[in-house]
């Protein structure tokens, strides 16, 4: 499968052979549900969220939201293949119009776990279990991407399990929420 670069270099790792692992792993994905990168997309009347969810041994997901002048879709993914394995084909392929209130609740969610600050991945690694990506492209061409390996698992990360199972439930797709312990 050829190589393309979904993300800026050095995103994932500086170190350019675990970045050019970690790049490939979640492109090889995107690849397949025909995804273009969004770090530069350069237009100012667009805002993009994308949410990649690889899941070990369960089909990969991608939740995307595009907004633009007034047309808000949401277009959802999963693929026949394992998140920790091959992507095989797409399997379903979802869109549908959104609300702007439903963007309303998606920016509050966002501003909840003070997204733009984070850094983009946490040193946690772990065997199995899920990797979640959440990219954001807003109007004014700012980019930030997040990482975590199996987020309901940690405290500090609740916010973004909470904005993972918003996404997972706007879908309306017949996918599990995260499991929460700490519920």
């Amino acid at each position: 499968m050829n190589f393309k670069r979904f993300f800026p270099k050095s995103t994932f790792n500086k170190n350019e052979g675990l970045d050019t692992f970690t790049q490939k792993w979640y492109g090889k994905h995107l690849l397949v549900m025909n995804e273009k990168p969004i770090y530069n997309s350069g237009s100012s009347d667009l805002t993009i969220y994308r949410l990649l969810y690889l899941r070990t041994f369960e089909h990969p997901v991608m939740i995307k939201i595009t907004i633009e002048k007034n047309e808000i879709l949401l277009r959802a993914i999963i693929l026949s293949g394992a998140g920790g394995y091959e992507p095989g084909t797409v399997k379903t392929d979802i869109k549908r119009t959104l609300s702007e209130k439903d963007v309303q609740e998606i920016e509050k969610l966002i501003e909840n776990m003070d997204f733009w600050n984070l850094n983009t991945n946490k040193e946690r690694l772990g065997l199995d279990g899920n990797q979640c990506i959440f990219e954001v492209y807003d109007k004014t061409n700012k980019y930030h991407v997040i990482d975590r390996w199996s987020p309901e698992f940690y405290k500090d990360d609740k916010e973004y399990v909470d904005l993972i199972n918003h996404l997972l439930n706007l879908a309306n797709i017949n996918v599990p929420e995260l499991y929460d312990p700490r519920r």
